[in-house]
């Protein structure tokens, strides 16, 4: 298992001193700390780092001084970033500093992927079975998301007052890689907010499965409704407001 522990100040690192060192003798937990630079000098970081053995962290946000809303988010912005890359099975964070609570709501917010359905190739009697994001075999391939992310995916659209859906989950055209673009589907169908699909696999994906007659707009605009929902001007709307 991949965890992520998040420090930023001294309360921080005297929490999570212990907790490192148990991590690490785990075999089974690969971790990596990151240091959001919440705390950044001699003697309320380096000083800590050395007397409490903690090895010098994997990534260092350096966010530096500012009020809370400016520390906060500058945290937030750039560990989501690193979330993104790293993808972990858990963040942990401990305390109740600024570090804490911008490390708390981005991995909540991102609701990333925890587990996959994976395949030795990309076809559809290829052999295939669950892992965990950080667990995929060499030489096989995530097709699809797991149960486990898919439990979690429509919980999330479930209690959205407005869904906006561009993509499918997986390789739906293969069955055996369905089941997470099903799962959206049907979520998105049992949604009371508004919904709107847009791109041409997730039209195919949402037709296929019969339940497009259920969300409140269909596109085949995909990569056009993301430019639009961007602010970005569409040309063919453009000139058409040009037009005498």
């Amino acid at each position: 298992m991949k965890l992520l522990l998040v420090v930023g100040a001294r309360p921080n690192l005297v929490k999570a001193a212990a907790l490192l060192h148990a991590f690490r003798r785990q075999p089974a937990l690969s971790t990596t700390l990151v240091h959001t630079g919440q705390h950044y000098d001699e003697a309320m970081s380096g000083a800590f780092l050395r007397e409490l053995d903690i090895p010098s962290p994997d990534f260092h946000l350096r966010v530096g001084s500012g009020t809370h809303a400016v520390q906060t988010g500058r945290i937030m912005m750039r560990l989501e970033r690193l979330l993104l890359r790293e993808r972990p099975d858990r963040v942990i964070v401990v305390g109740d500093v600024n570090s804490t609570v911008a490390a708390a709501l981005v991995a909540a917010k991102l609701r990333l992927p925890v587990d996959h359905v994976v395949a030795a190739a990309f076809k559809e009697d290829a052999e295939h079975r669950t892992a965990g994001v950080s667990q995929i075999p060499d030489g096989w391939m995530g097709l699809d998301i797991g149960p486990m992310t898919r439990t979690a995916f429509a919980e999330e659209v479930r209690k959205a007052r407005i869904v906006f859906w561009n993509g499918p989950m997986g390789v739906f055209e293969m069955k055996p890689f369905a089941e997470g673009t099903l799962a959206m589907a049907r979520a998105l169908a049992d949604s009371e907010g508004t919904t709107i699909v847009g791109g041409g696999d997730s039209v195919a994906a949402v037709t296929q499965m019969g339940v497009a007659d259920k969300i409140d707009h269909v596109s085949t605009g995909g990569g056009a409704s993301l430019e639009f929902l961007s602010g970005e001007p569409l040309p063919g709307v453009a000139c058409l407001q040009d037009a005498p």
